[in-house]
C-alpha cells in the first residue's frame, strides 16, 4: 500500500475569505523518518516558491518523527490542537488509578451488548424508571470521545444498570460508589474537552486565536480542587503533563501570543501581568515596524462603531467565558512619525472595548480594515493559521474516495493530480 503525505495551504484572501489550499498529496514511501519528512516539506516550498519568513507557522501533529522535522527546519511550529487535546486526555484514561473503573464499564457495555436478556432486562429496567430509552455506549480505543459517551451514558443509567445486574447476579460487574463518583467527576472534567475539539475542527472561522485562552482554560480546569478524588488528582496531574509537554517550544508560544493579541475578544489578554502584556505589546509594534505598509492610506476611524454578526458556528462563550478584560496601554509621545502613526493605531485598537465572544474575527478585521491598516495586514496573516491539522486529514479521506477497491491500480502521481484538482477546483 502507497502512503502519502499532505500538505495544505491556509491564507485570508484580499476580501477577508479564510481559504484552504491542497498543494501537494504525494507519495512517501519509507524510511519515515525525520530526514524524508524534511526533504518532502523542502521540495514543496521551493516547487510553490514559498519561503519560510513568508509563513506565519506550520501545523503538524504530534508524531516525532514530524517534529523533529520541523525543528530541524527551524520554522515556527505549532502542534495539532485536536491532536493535544487527543494526548492529553488519553494520557489521563490511561492512569492506573482510573483504569479498572474505565475497564468496568466497558465490560457492563460488552455484557449487555452480548446478552439478549440483559438487553431487553435493561429495556425493562429503563420504562420502570422513567429513564430515557438510550442504547449504552461502547468506547473505541483510540477515540477518547467514544469513552466520555460510555461514562456519560453509565451515570445516566445507573439506576437501571444496578437493578439490572442486581436481578441478574452480576453485582461483580457493578462499580462501587467511588467509583459511581470518579466517574462523575472524569464526565465533568472531560465535558468542556469535547467542547473544545468540536469547536476547533471548524474550518469557516479562525481557530487559532483560541488556542491560548484554552489553554489557559486547560490550566484552570486541571487545577486540583479539594473534593477530587485520589484517581481524578492522578488524571489531572497526567494530563498537565501532557499539555505542558506539547507547548514547550518557545516558537509555538511566541506565534500563539500573537494570533491571540490580534483577536479583539482577547486582545487583553488578562492571564498575563502587565510586564508581559507590555512585552507583547513592543513585539507587536516591531512586527507592525517591518511590514510594507502604505502610510499614507486614510487611517480615519469610520464615524459609528461598526459591528459584526456573531459567528453561530463556533462555541465560543461556553468555551472563553471570563477569559477577557481590558488593560490600559502606557503613551508614549516621543516617536517618529511612521512610529507614532504604529503606535496610535495601537492605542486605538487596544482602549477600544473587547468584543463579544459570538464575534467572527474575520469579519471584524474585514470591516475595520481602513481603520487599522497595519494591525489588518498582520492579522491577515496570524489568524489564517489553522489550530489543528484537520484539513490534512481531511485530504487523506480525498484521495480514500479516489484510491477505491475499482481503481486501485491509479499511479500515485495520478493520486496526486486528482487530489489536486477535487480540492481545488470546488
Amino acid at each position: 500500500m502507497s502512503q502519502y503525505l499532505g500538505v495544505t495551504f491556509h491564507g485570508i484572501t484580499t476580501k477577508w475569505e479564510l481559504k484552504t489550499f491542497t498543494l501537494e498529496n504525494i507519495e512517501c514511501p519509507p524510511p519515515h523518518d525525520s530526514d524524508s519528512i524534511m526533504t518532502a516539506l523542502q521540495d514543496v516550498m521551493a516547487e510553490w516558491r514559498i519561503t519560510p519568513e513568508r509563513l506565519a507557522a506550520i501545523v503538524t501533529d504530534s508524531a516525532a518523527n514530524m517534529l523533529k522535522a520541523v525543528r530541524e527546519l527551524d520554522w515556527s511550529h505549532i502542534p495539532c490542537f485536536g491532536h493535544t487535546l487527543n494526548l492529553m486526555v488519553r494520557a489521563g484514561l490511561d492512569c492506573r488509578q482510573v483504569h479498572n473503573t474505565i475497564a468496568r464499564c466497558a465490560k457492563i457495555v460488552e455484557f449487555v451488548n452480548k446478552s439478549s436478556k440483559a438487553k431487553y432486562l435493561l429495556t425493562e429496567k429503563q420504562q420502570q424508571l422513567d429513564l430515557p430509552n438510550h442504547k449504552l455506549v461502547q468506547d473505541v480505543k483510540t477515540r477518547w470521545n467514544s469513552t466520555h459517551d460510555m461514562l456519560t451514558r453509565i451515570l445516566e443509567q445507573q439506576q437501571a444498570i444496578c437493578a439490572m445486574l442486581l436481578e441478574l447476579k452480576k453485582q461483580e460487574l457493578m462499580p462501587t460508589v467511588d467509583e459511581f463518583r470518579t466517574i462523575e467527576q472524569l464526565v465533568e472534567l472531560l465535558e468542556p474537552v469535547k467542547d473544545m475539539t468540536e469547536f476547533f475542527s471548524g474550518a469557516t472561522y479562525a481557530t487559532s486565536t483560541g488556542v491560548l485562552p484554552c489553554i489557559v482554560k486547560l490550566e484552570t480546569i486541571l487545577d486540583n480542587k479539594a473534593d477530587d478524588t485520589r484517581e481524578l488528582l492522578a488524571t489531572k496531574e497526567a494530563m498537565r503533563k501532557k499539555l505542558n509537554d506539547c507547548f514547550e517550544r518557545r516558537y509555538t508560544m511566541d506565534t500563539l501570543d500573537m494570533c491571540t493579541l490580534l483577536d479583539p475578544r482577547f486582545k487583553a489578554m488578562p492571564f498575563y501581568n502587565d510586564a508581559k502584556r507590555q512585552q507583547l505589546h513592543q513585539k507587536l509594534k516591531d512586527q507592525l515596524m517591518s511590514l510594507d505598509v502604505d502610510g499614507d492610506r486614510d487611517n480615519a476611524p469610520p464615524a459609528d462603531p461598526v459591528e459584526v454578526q456573531p459567528e453561530k458556528k463556533a462555541r465560543a462563550r461556553s468555551l472563553f467565558e471570563g477569559i477577557y478584560t481590558q488593560p490600559q496601554p502606557q503613551q508614549d509621545d516621543a516617536l517618529q512619525p511612521r512610529e507614532n502613526e504604529i503606535r496610535d493605531e495601537m492605542s486605538r485598537y487596544l482602549l477600544e472595548p473587547s468584543k463579544s465572544l459570538e464575534t467572527n474575527v474575520v469579519s471584524w478585521w474585514m470591516l475595520n480594515e481602513q481603520r487599522f491598516p497595519f494591525l489588518a495586514k498582520l492579522a491577515r496573516k496570524y489568524i489564517a493559521i489553522p489550530a489543528t491539522s484537520v484539513p490534512a486529514e481531511r485530504l487523506f479521506s480525498t484521495a480514500g474516495n479516489i484510491v477505491t477497491a475499482k481503481r486501485a491500480c491509479l499511479l500515485p502521481q495520478n493520486v496526486r493530480y486528482l487530489t489536486f484538482l477535487h480540492d481545488n477546483l470546488a
